[in-house]
């Protein structure tokens, strides 16, 4: 009697394998457990790199599901970003579909919001009457403190831009770089400093 044995299908399993990595940010369950352990020690570099690139995925995701405005789809996002990296550090977050679970929060989040009054504050948090002062001098604080996260060229670029009113298409030609180039810089830059206010308010 003969026995037949089959070779293993390497292309198939290796396809199975990318797939279920599109589904948690291009991770593979080894990296996972890196990013939450480099995390937890106070590392930020991975998590930014990894759960900044989804942002488009989830702004387009609201922007096509719920037809709103860029700029509301893009705060829900960053609101999103706050809270999963949150959870990710109270260990209720586990590998499995990142991206669906992501996106998930944030159509929860945006639909929780239409129930809210809308606000006008920076960094969308209400100070009330009594702890006003107090409140206040905080916001600035974890301001000051998460200006330090940002590189001297982040930090350049945002003076630049908010403080001192240069408009991006004249800081382009400072730097001798291309403007959209030089607006994604910005956006990501600005994205990082209101990830580490925000960490830092949910601290207080």
């Amino acid at each position: 009697m003969k026995f037949l044995f089959r070779k293993p299908d390497y292309k198939s399993n290796q396809t199975e394998i990318e797939i279920h990595m599109s589904k948690n940010f291009g991770l593979s369950p080894v990296e996972f457990d890196q990013l939450l352990s480099r995390l937890r020690e106070g590392d930020e570099n991975l998590f930014e790199n990894v759960f900044l690139a989804q942002f488009k995925n989830s702004i387009d995701f609201l922007c096509k599901g719920y037809k709103i405005e860029h700029e509301i789809a893009y705060d829900i996002v960053m609101d999103t970003l706050i809270l999963f990296r949150h959870k990710l550090l109270e260990g209720k977050i586990v590998y499995g579909n990142l991206q669906y679970l992501f996106n998930t929060m944030a159509r929860q989040l945006y639909l929780k919001s239409l129930q809210k009054k809308p606000t006008t504050e920076l960094f969308d948090h209400d100070f009330t009457e009594e702890n006003h002062s107090e409140s206040l001098e905080n916001h600035y604080q974890n301001l000051e403190k998460a200006w330090t996260y940002l590189n001297v060229k982040e930090k350049q670029i945002l003076e630049k831009f908010y403080y001192l009113k240069i408009p991006l298409n004249v800081i382009a030609l400072e730097q001798n770089v291309n403007e959209a180039s030089l607006r994604k810089q910005k956006q990501r830059a600005l994205e990082k400093l209101k990830l580490h206010f925000n960490q830092l308010f949910i601290q207080l």
